[in-house]
């Protein structure tokens, strides 16, 4: 839940923390990347099916409808999302996933539209549930230098709507959370080693 991140890190406020409501399981992971905010916040920015991808194990998300690939090289008119623009997590964008936030070059904050997934599935719920959260991808320069400094941190913070019954937590954690667990901290690692083998180059 705290892979990676500093006790700093947990405890700092990010732009997308009071959107979140209710009960809800938070998990807030972090690594260090050789490049610069600049540098890195492209790849971040053209995260989403039909975009950029996920930078993840690309057999697991297929698991769950995603049915894409991963992109290895930035894309310029993938700069034009704004906020409120939807980011597909899979091929026929249900669940419905928004950009609600952006600050350039930092923060990237995607929540789960749960009325406009209610709409696009003709009110069925969805395989995978109506949970609302909140998923930040913040970078933190490392040091001086800004936006230009040599290195950052990305620092990923998830907030999931908990589910009622202890039956159903406990099932949340074991499953859902550990797979989440699996596929963010290699999409983590796919944005650094992108970001640094860019530079190199």
């Amino acid at each position: 839940m705290r892979w990676g991140a500093t006790d700093a890190e947990v405890a700092m406020p990010l732009p997308g923390d009071d959107l979140a409501s209710g009960k809800i399981s938070t998990s807030t992971r972090a690594l260090t990347i050789k490049a610069s905010p600049s540098q890195t916040w492209p790849w971040i920015k053209q995260i989403g099916h039909g975009r950029g991808g996920f930078y993840s194990y690309t057999w697991l998300e297929n698991l769950f409808g995603y049915r894409g690939k991963t992109i290895n090289e930035l894309i310029p008119d993938w700069d034009a999302i704004q906020e409120g623009d939807q980011v597909k997590f899979a091929a026929n964008g249900i669940p419905v996933i928004r950009l609600s936030r952006m600050v350039e070059g930092r923060t990237f904050v995607l929540t789960h539209d749960s009325s406009a997934t209610l709409k696009a599935t003709g009110g069925r719920q969805p395989l995978m549930g109506l949970n609302d959260f909140i998923w930040q991808m913040h970078l933190e320069p490392v040091g001086d230098g800004g936006d230009q400094a040599e290195e950052c941190r990305l620092i990923v913070r998830s907030m999931i709507s908990l589910p009622q019954s202890w039956f159903m937590k406990i099932l949340d954690y074991a499953f859902s959370e550990f797979g989440h667990f699996i596929m963010e901290q290699k999409m983590m690692r796919g944005i650094r080693d992108r970001a640094e083998k860019a530079i190199r180059n």
